[in-house]
Order: structure tokens, then C-alpha cells, then sequence
């Protein structure tokens, strides 16, 4: 968040679907890193509990209840709701001190735009409709597993890329996953990269996700094109795969610079990015589906389910867990360490 954006009199006003009458604990984790976020930018921040929460920050001081009562009598503003008596309210009842205290005694990760760790909120807040022992659960407790710990889940998946040589068909299913799960783990970052950057997605969303469709179109075209015109032999099989890969890697450490860097991700970007990501994706499928001639007609339905599987997994772990706790770089840098290990399946 950055306030220099903001006039030095400017005021920045958002509203939190906070009850009014019982701060459930997901209400209040959510809410309390939107708070930390505001005060970590902004020097004068105000919290004024309703139905729904109105949250106010400015460089420079707020106006105080009288103040506004001031304003409104002398502008003469016929209002039903916002009243004199309604402003005063707003401003001593005992719930704003109550709201206040939970916000700042709260210790949560702050929310920002490369790191939402509030998607996870959300999502712990709706889920604990159905699996009442997620309330209340902390996302900041995950980032404290120690850095060894970390490697685990690395080792585990290299070790079964190692493993998926045996067998032509495991081989060819693991790399279709991978794809699967770099591809969908990819095109979130760039999309969320794309609206913290852009402000809006919805207006160019069907625009970036047709990007990325028309690379799939465009890569399973090309290595059609390349497979008809070039003997395909296990050792062209090979090195194509290990070129896909790197590319996929390097599309990823792209993104994450894009991230870091704080430079400014503009729609064409956005689109080549996407484009680029989808073509890859469908080209190593492609290139992973050449080698099962002989494993019969069930073949292709399992490469096809492996690949929606890791599609899977990816928009799952890239949404509710990479992204929100790590960060729209750390997930970026997964995914090319991913795309990497898969080589031991090349």
C-alpha cells in the first residue's frame, strides 16, 4: 500500500464485513491484517464499527466527531441516517474502543498486494461453515515451520519424478502433472500481479485467460507441426522436454522478478506472459503423450487425468496456500523449482 498515492489531505475509506454484534475469530484475523496493512502506510486510521465496518486513514489527522457535526449542519445536508446524534454514536459507543483493542491486540501477517494473506482468511472464515474446527485458525502459525522442514515436500517430489522412470507411462503422467500444476500455479500469480498492478481484472480477465488458452492452441499446434517434420526418437523426446522445462522455469523466475522488482506488469505483458506459459504447458504434454503408442488405449485418458490432477493441486495450493502465505514471488520461484526437478522424469 502506498500512500504517497493519496493527496496529503486525502482520505482513503474502505468498508470489512465485520458483525456487528459478535467478532467471530476469522472475522477478526481477516479484518485485523487489513488493519495492520492500513497502519503500516497511513499515520491516522479510524475504525468504526456497523453492520458493516468503515475503516478511514489519512497522512494527516481526521477530523473529529465535532468537526463533522459541523460540517453537516453548515453544508445543511438532509440526511436520514447520518445524523448529528448518528455521528456521535459512532464515535463513543463502547463497541469502537471493543473493535479497536481486538484490531491492534491481534497478531496477524499484514495484507499486501503480493502477499493476500487475507484470501486465506476468507476462505478459513467460509469453510468453517462446514468443518467448524477451522475457526479461528491462525495463518501466520504456517510461517513458522522451520526452513528445514520446508525442503520436505521438494525432496518428496523429486524423489517421485526420480522414481516415474521405471515406467514409460508413470514417466509421461508425471510430467503432464507438472505441467498441469506449473501451468495453473503460474497464470494465478500473473493474474493476481497483473490486478495489484492494474487496480481492475475484471475488465481484461476474459481477455488474459483467452492468452493463455490460445498458447495451449498454439504450442499442441507446434509440436504437431514439429513431430510430423522430425523422426521422434527418445533422445529428440528428451532434449525437447528438457528445453519445455527450462523455458517453464524461466517463464516462472520471470514473474517472480516482476514481482520484486515492483515493475509495472501492463496488459501486453500480462498477455505475452500467459501466451507463453500456455504454449509451453501444451507443448511438454504433447511431448510427454509421444511416448505411449504401446501402453494401450487407456494411455491417454490417464496422461489426461494426471494433467488435470496437478491443474488441480496447483490452482488449490497456488490460491489457498502458496500465494497468502508466501507470497506472489515465493510461488513463482516453486513453480520453477518444480518445473526443474521434473527433469529428473526427462
Amino acid at each position: 500500500m502506498d500512500a504517497a498515492r493519496l493527496a496529503p489531505v486525502g482520505v482513503l475509506g474502505l468498508r470489512l464485513r465485520v458483525p456487528e454484534n459478535y467478532l467471530s475469530p476469522a472475522a477478526l484475523l481477516r479484518a485485523a491484517s487489513v488493519a495492520r496493512a492500513l497502519r503500516s502506510a497511513f499515520r491516522f486510521v479510524e475504525f468504526l464499527p456497523g453492520s458493516t465496518m468503515v475503516a478511514v486513514a489519512s497522512r494527516s489527522p481526521l477530523p473529529p466527531p465535532e468537526v463533522l457535526i459541523q460540517r453537516l449542519r453548515t453544508r445543511q445536508l438532509d440526511t436520514r441516517l447520518v445524523t448529528p446524534a448518528y455521528i456521535t454514536y459512532l464515535y463513543t459507543n463502547d463497541r469502537r474502543q471493543e473493535l479497536r483493542h481486538a484490531l491492534s491486540a491481534a497478531r496477524v501477517p499484514l495484507n499486501r498486494d503480493a502477499q493476500p494473506v487475507t484470501y486465506l482468511y476468507a476462505a478459513i472464515g467460509w469453510l468453517s461453515k462446514f468443518v467448524p474446527a477451522l475457526i479461528g485458525t491462525d495463518a501466520s502459525t504456517f510461517g513458522g515451520v522451520p526452513a528445514a522442514w520446508r525442503a520436505v515436500p521438494f525432496a518428496l517430489i523429486a524423489l517421485l519424478f526420480a522414481f516415474s522412470r521405471v515406467r514409460a507411462a508413470a514417466r509421461s503422467a508425471a510430467l503432464a502433472a507438472a505441467a498441469g500444476f506449473a501451468g495453473m500455479s503460474l497464470e494465478s500469480v500473473v493474474l493476481l500481479e497483473y490486478q495489484a498492478k492494474s487496480g481492475a481484472l475484471f475488465e481484461d480477465l476474459g481477455w488474459l485467460v483467452m492468452a493463455f488458452m490460445a498458447g495451449s492452441a498454439l504450442g499442441a499446434w507446434g509440436m504437431a507441426t514439429f513431430r510430423a517434420s522430425h523422426e521422434p526418437g527418445a533422445p529428440r523426446r528428451m532434449l525437447t522436454m528438457t528445453v519445455l522445462l527450462a523455458a517453464l522455469s524461466f517463464l516462472s523466475l520471470l514473474a517472480a522478478w516482476l514481482v520484486t522488482s515492483g515493475t509495472r506488469l501492463e496488459l501486453a505483458g500480462a498477455t505475452v506472459l500467459l501466451l507463453g506459459t500456455g504454449t509451453v504447458v501444451a507443448a511438454i504434454f504433447a511431448v510427454a503423450s509421444s511416448g505411449l503408442a504401446t501402453t494401450g488405449e487407456g494411455g491417454m485418458g490417464r496422461l489426461y487425468a494426471a494433467d488435470l490432477a496437478g491443474g488441480c493441486v496447483g490452482s488449490i495450493a497456488a490460491s489457498l496456500l502458496l500465494i497468502p502465505l508466501a507470497g506472489l514471488d515465493a510461488t513463482a520461484y516453486v513453480v520453477a523449482a518444480v518445473s526443474l526437478l521434473a527433469l529428473l522424469a526427462a
